[in-house]
Order: structure tokens, then C-alpha cells, then sequence
């Protein structure tokens, strides 16, 4: 899932993606395949999403990163690293 944010709010309102889809005027594959990151939320799409769901743009479409990584000198010798 591209946006985690986003299906964790749907779930929190314990909505299947076909009635997230209908309330902000999507079909249901096109939802699926922005979902899904095969492509993208339009602006407005994003607008009616946070709109529905009660939750800020930013925070519903905040792409996942990973940690940055410790260097091996930084790591915690209590730890055995």
C-alpha cells in the first residue's frame, strides 16, 4: 500500500474501499489503483479524502520512509553492535 496513513483512516471508520470510492465520487478501480500507488490521487481527489475521512491532506498522503541508518561507530555497545 502506497499510503498507509490513508488505509488506516479508512479503517478507523470501518468503511470498505467501495464507500470511500462513492463518497468522493471515484470509481472503484480508479481508487484501487491510486491506493495501490499504480497511480496517483489528483489534488481534489486527495481535498475530498481528507475531507470525508477527517484527517489532513499531509497526513493521509505522507509517502513512507525508512530510518536512517546508524553508523556502525554510533551503534550502542551495550547492545553487542
Amino acid at each position: 500500500m502506497e499510503y498507509p496513513n490513508l488505509g488506516w483512516a479508512i479503517g478507523q471508520r470501518r468503511l470498505a474501499h467501495y464507500e470511500v470510492a462513492a463518497r468522493v465520487d471515484m470509481s472503484e478501480s480508479r481508487f484501487s489503483r491510486c491506493l495501490s500507488g499504480r497511480t496517483c490521487f489528483s489534488l481534489q481527489e486527495q481535498q475530498k479524502l481528507a475531507s470525508s475521512l477527517g484527517y489532513p491532506v499531509a497526513w493521509l498522503f505522507q509517502k513512507v520512509s525508512p530510518p536512517r541508518r546508524v553508523p556502525q561507530s554510533d551503534a550502542n555497545p551495550a547492545l553487542g553492535l
